[in-house]
């Protein structure tokens, strides 16, 4: 601006931890809570500075004097790099471990004990990656995956600063994993031979390698990794676990390695010698390379600033040592690229890591398909299922199920299928927890609701009665409610609800459930008076007409009746007790009078009424029960019917003295007429259940079955059908 030279400026993203960026437990912010964010002078305040700490044993845990407890197992930015600081401390081989973060622990990384923890958790991690035959130690500090990830990338783009600068992380131990994970990745500038000439690139590209898998990184073995730290990416190598991660992570970015043997850049003799690549189609950088020509050379353009200040201005140089080509580093790299892939695809091959599909099921439904080898997963999907708990991984073999976990070694394309036991969680619910009421005929229903988390479940139901202290089972009360009617029927009930899914059941019993149907009182009302009788000689006990609400009531059932003074003339009694149903009673009279005593004109007696006679088929297939057997004018008279088995009423025809037909009136079953003022008789029909046809004749009576019709007679045939009969 004003023709000053101030210095190079470049503007990045910093590795830190915070959001987007490395998102783990900040123990600054923790610590800042605790014991504030300044001392007097204004100075962030250091945990190793407060005074009154003190440590549990393995000094994850700092107490401060006010009992306030700081997790110190995370979370953690470390960097491997090759420069000394105070924020530093060894670990094993390992030099210059500089703590990044967090900055308010302390400010002596290799004295302070606030450092205490990280610095015996990082020798043991050193000593679990140094002891190359155990995988299982390894596991227990160093995330593979991500390291994996790390190597592949060191490795891609065969950078200098590969192996004295590499960050790494660790998390709490309470809120995350307590692993030590690689990233995030830094320190890319000058990579992939970007500066050398084209034969050297190509070399570099074919031969050029970052990480040894046959070397410890000692001076002897690799005078470049002299004294530098990032050796464990050469030394991670040498375990088995940590190959077969490296093979799934390159077959699971396939695309980005693909190599195109035949398109030529390898044996180019130059620059302008390079193939176009019409032979393959199949390689990422060729693919890609038109649309990211512009943005590689924008960033080696920025590079070249940034180094001919650090190599050449500050050190009083006119001009660049080395010249750097905008559009021929762009090349190097393109170039460095493709060739590469087939340097990464060969190297890989030679480790002669063996992975299977290890296809994961639950529920019926593929959930995901890894590949592993003989050091297993490291993880393992995690999978739900609404209504059941998860009982882990099974695989068959040798005809038994066996389990499925991390580490288990995979020797072949391997189906892995979750268990399940279905959540006891079945509730079953009520309507209602007792019944009182009196006698009405209406069912007083009981009702049970069940629930079950699980979906699509299948439920049955089984009604009980307590019989004292043992349920008797209900024959056929099997649904989710159940009627009680009857007073005899009052109790104690429950019902036993059975769950069935996925071949699994569970059961459950309602709540008990108590039942009061009280009897109904009855008194007099309920039975019709008696109509005089005729001095037989012997005990007269006529029939009675006992209803409720209109409905007869059966004698030895809804009641019984005890007669007295019932040979003689003169007036005899009976008493009714209800019973069952039905609570009272009542006493009713009736007249017992002479023989051919002056009636009450009509043709019938008229103190005791008509007579009236059953005039039914003996071979009927049924009989039926008149009440009274005689009757006043404008009494009425009751007909209740019994078929035999199999049989049902056809019709009940009621004729009187003239054998005029009179209305007859059902209702549930039970038939009754007005008595009319002179004898009548009564004749009933039985049927074959089911059988619908019968023949009635136009107005002149009915026709039984195989009838026969004088000519000229009409005859209407009404017929239905019914089931298979006709």
């Amino acid at each position: 601006v004003d023709g000053s030279y101030y210095g190079l400026y470049i503007l990045c993203e910093k590795p830190e931890i915070g959001d987007n960026r490395v998102e783990i437990t900040s123990m600054d912010d923790a610590i800042e809570d605790a014991i504030g964010k300044e001392d007097a002078n204004g100075d962030d305040k250091l945990l190793s500075e407060e005074s009154g700490v003190t440590y549990n044993g393995d000094h994850s845990v700092a107490t401060l004097e006010d009992g306030t407890a700081i997790d110190l197992t995370g979370g953690y930015h470390l960097e491997f790099d090759n420069y000394d600081d105070t924020l530093q401390f060894a670990a094993g081989a390992i030099k210059h471990i500089t703590v990044k973060e967090p900055e308010r622990l302390g400010s002596d990384a290799k004295k302070d004990e606030s450092f205490t923890y990280i610095r015996n958790f990082m020798e043991k991690a050193d000593a679990a990656v140094t002891d190359y035959g155990n995988d299982t130690e390894l596991l227990k500090y160093i995330d593979l995956e991500s390291f994996a990830k790390m190597w592949l990338l060191q490795e891609y783009t065969a950078g200098h600063d590969a192996t004295d600068n590499l960050h790494i992380w660790k998390d709490s131990d309470v809120t995350g994993d307590g692993l030590i994970h690689a990233g995030p990745a830094w320190d890319f500038d000058n990579i992939m031979a970007r500066d050398e000439d084209f034969a050297n690139v190509v070399k570099a590209a074919q031969t050029q390698r970052i990480t040894d898998a046959h070397a410890d990184y000692e001076p002897q073995d690799n005078p470049m990794a002299a004294d530098y730290n990032a050796r464990w990416l050469a030394q991670l190598t040498r375990h088995a676990a940590f190959r077969e991660e490296v093979t799934r992570q390159y077959e699971k970015y396939e695309d980005l390695f693909t190599c195109c043997r035949e398109c030529g850049c390898a044996s180019a003799a130059g620059f302008d010698d390079l193939t176009t690549c019409d032979n393959c189609g199949g390689c990422y950088v060729h693919n890609t390379a038109a649309g990211q020509w512009a943005f590689v050379q924008d960033s080696i353009a920025m590079d070249t600033v940034r180094w001919y200040d650090y190599n050449f201005v500050s050190a009083g140089l006119k001009k660049p040592v080395r010249p750097y080509y905008r559009e021929q580093s762009a090349r190097n790299i393109m170039l460095f690229a493709c060739v590469r892939n087939g340097y990464l695809e060969d190297r890989i091959a030679q480790w002669g890591v063996e992975l299977y599909d290890v296809t994961f099921v639950s529920n019926g439904k593929t959930v995901e398909t890894l590949r592993a080898g003989s050091t297993g997963l490291r993880t393992l999907p995690e999978v739900e299922r609404t209504g059941y708990t998860f009982d882990g991984w099974f695989y068959p073999e040798d005809g038994a199920e066996k389990p499925f976990a991390a580490g288990t070694p995979v020797t072949g394309d391997l189906t892995v299928t979750a268990k399940w036991t279905l959540k006891d969680d079945l509730t079953v619910t009520e309507d209602q927890s007792s019944v009182d009421k009196a006698y009405d005929g209406q069912a007083a229903m009981l009702c049970v609701t069940a629930s079950l988390s699980a979906e699509d479940a299948a439920y049955s139901y089984q009604w009980y009665r307590m019989d004292s202290e043992t349920p008797v089972n209900l024959e056929g009360a099997d649904g989710a409610s159940y009627s009680v009617v009857n007073v005899a029927d009052s109790g104690t009930y429950f019902c036993r609800v059975t769950a069935a899914v996925g071949g699994m059941t569970l059961s459950r019993d309602s709540g008990e459930m108590t039942v009061s149907i009280n009897p109904k009182p009855l008194d007099a009302g309920a039975v019709e008076d008696i109509p005089d009788q005729t001095y037989t000689g012997s005990a007269i006990t006529p029939d009675l007409t006992v209803t409720d609400s209109g409905r007869a009531l059966a004698e030895g059932t809804d009641y019984t009746a005890v007669y007295r003074d019932n040979v003689k003339t003169g007036t005899a009694q009976v008493t009714v007790t209800f019973r069952g149903n039905y609570t009272g009673s009542a006493v009713k009279t009736f007249a017992i009078v002479k023989k051919n005593a002056p009636s009450g004109g009509g043709g019938g007696n008229g103190n005791a009424g008509y007579p009236i006679e059953d005039v039914t088929e003996k071979n009927a297939h049924g009989t039926i029960t008149i009440a009274p057997k005689q009757a006043k004018k404008g009494k009425n008279v009751n007909i209740i019917p019994k078929p035999d088995k199999g049989y049902e009423v056809e019709t009940i025809t009621v004729l009187d003295a003239n054998g005029k037909e009179l209305a007859v009136t059902e209702k549930n079953g039970h038939y009754s007429f007005t008595m009319p003022a002179c004898e009548v008789t009564v004749k009933a029909a039985f049927r074959e259940t089911g059988r619908k046809h019968i023949l009635y004749e136009g107005g002149a009576g009915r026709l039984a079955p195989k009838g026969k019709a004088t000519r000229g007679r009409t005859v209407k045939m009404p017929y239905y059908f019914c089931e298979d009969k006709f």
